[in-house]
């Protein structure tokens, strides 16, 4: 006996890309199930709201085999682009057949749950360990599965959905963010170089495709600008290698921190250590930039000497935390996650069940080796193993004695903000 399941949405899911800090707020961390159909019924700091009833009808019936619908479920892991890093918190859902989903807006932007509406027949969101289980999924061969979290979305096929059952997704392949603009939505990157630290290396390491970063007005997500040189005077990457075209990077200074519109026009700033202060950039000017870019919604990683953007140009932001410019911190110290809140709980969670942390509540440090500028050209041109679009080999993340380590290092200095146990 076939049974029909009724809608009286359908499910409206609100996917809040930024930084609306009225929305309800999860009574716990959530286990990443469904419940009522699909919709999950808890909450977590604004990154999801279903509306339950009340809203347009679907305007068809969804088939059900099942004396419970519900009892048709599909469960999996959602992952990072590169296929390998489970993530918490993201949205996964199956769309109402035949609509379009709502487009994303572009640049720095604090959207509401009013603008940015997906509508889904099963909804749940990931938990700690990036799993998640959907009810109430429509059976039957490619049934649509949406992944969202902040601007990153992508729509795949399941291949088949049986009923009344599970349905197990084990393809990381599947499951994951997408890795170029080909498989979905990703945010637009300003990514800047710097002689000490090579971020754009991490996001090459998370799965972005190299042929994602190109110079700005190109068509790629990332977009490289180069920042300040190092006391002696040596730049990170600022152009590519000749094999890429060798196309110079803007300078970040004149491009983004003293243009306001330009940087307003990307989702995120990711900024790589310059080695020193750089503080002839730290203009109020400069500061006010930054600053209204993040009140406007935009992302901003700030690494290591980047806290003199809080102690010289942004007032507002330097009382967040004390700042030390002495030593290191020794080796094996410890740092305390904050778990007094539901959020800071789950990122404890997660450091754990990725492997980042031994104990829940805990981050250990391990000094690693200097941080250098891998194997940089004299001319600064980016070498082809960090951009070379069909590259397999890893970025450089580290020197001792001349030798490059293919290993990635994390390194914790005093100038970061962090709560020592």
């Amino acid at each position: 006996m076939r049974k029909l399941l009724l809608a009286s949405g359908p499910w409206s899911v609100c996917l809040a890309l930024a930084c609306s800090a009225g929305s309800a707020g999860r009574d716990g961390a959530g286990s990443g199930a469904a419940s009522s159909v699909g919709a999950t019924g808890s909450h977590q700091g604004g990154s999801l709201s279903i509306n339950m009833g009340g809203g347009p009808s679907i305007g068809g019936q969804i088939t059900s085999s099942c004396d419970d619908p519900k009892q048709t479920k599909v469960t999996g892991t959602v992952f990072s682009p590169a296929g390998n890093l489970p993530l918490y918190n993201v949205v996964v859902y199956v769309p109402v057949a035949g609509e379009t989903q709502p487009p994303i807006a572009e640049g720095a932007s604090c959207d509401k749950c009013s603008g940015s509406q997906a509508r889904g027949v099963a909804v749940a969101l990931t938990d700690e360990a990036g799993n998640f289980t959907l009810e109430g999924v429509p059976e039957g061969d490619n049934v649509p599965l949406v992944i969202q979290v902040g601007k990153w979305r992508r729509e795949v096929m399941i291949p088949h959905v049986a009923a009344c059952t599970t349905t197990a997704l084990d393809d990381h392949e599947l499951t994951r963010l997408p890795r170029n603009q080909a498989e979905g939505h990703l945010p637009k990157i300003a990514m800047v170089t710097g002689h000490s630290d090579a971020l754009e290396c991490l996001l090459r390491k998370l799965g972005i495709d190299d042929a994602e970063f190109t110079l700005d007005g190109e068509p790629g997500r990332v977009n490289m600008f180069y920042g300040c040189a190092s006391k002696s005077g040596v730049f990170g990457a600022n152009k590519f290698t000749p094999e890429l075209g060798g196309g110079a990077f803007p300078n970040a200074v004149t491009s983004l921190y003293a243009n306001p519109a330009k940087l307003g026009s990307y989702d995120m700033l990711v900024l790589s250590c310059e080695g020193h202060g750089c503080d002839d950039q730290k203009t109020p000017e400069n500061g006010a930039t930054l600053k209204g870019y993040a009140d406007a919604g935009g992302r901003i990683l700030f690494d290591h000497m980047h806290f003199r953007w809080f102690v010289k140009a942004i007032d507002a932001w330097e009382q967040i935390g004390e700042f030390d410019t002495g030593d290191d911190f020794p080796p094996d110290t410890s740092f305390t996650v904050e778990t007094s809140f539901p959020k800071g709980a789950a990122f404890s969670k997660w450091l754990v069940n990725v492997g980042a942390s031994k104990t829940a509540g805990a981050v250990g440090h391990r000094q690693s080796p200097k941080i250098s500028q891998g194997r940089q050209r004299s001319d600064g041109a980016a070498l082809g193993h960090r951009y070379r679009r069909d590259s397999v080999h890893e970025c450089q993340h580290a020197s001792r004695n001349g030798r490059h380590a293919r290993k990635p290092v994390r390194s914790l200095h005093s100038h970061r903000l962090a709560r020592r146990r």
